[in-house]
């Protein structure tokens, strides 16, 4: 598709109902590092070019 429509992709991850995890990912350092690098990973591997967080449904941790 980008070659042939100059598009380019975004690793899309969260929303309303998938984000009530963030909050415990966001409070350990480990785990924002971890969840860092398997973003990194992801655009890499798959060709991404960046990644969007939506964390409107997230909660207090």
């Amino acid at each position: 598709m980008k070659q042939k429509y100059g598009f380019r992709t975004m690793l899309s991850i969260g929303g309303w109902s998938s984000s009530q995890n963030f909050s415990a990912v966001a409070a350990n350092p480990a785990a924002r590092k971890a969840f860092a690098q398997e973003c990194l990973n992801a655009c890499q591997d798959y060709g991404f070019v960046g990644v969007d967080l939506d964390l409107s449904g997230m909660r207090s941790a």
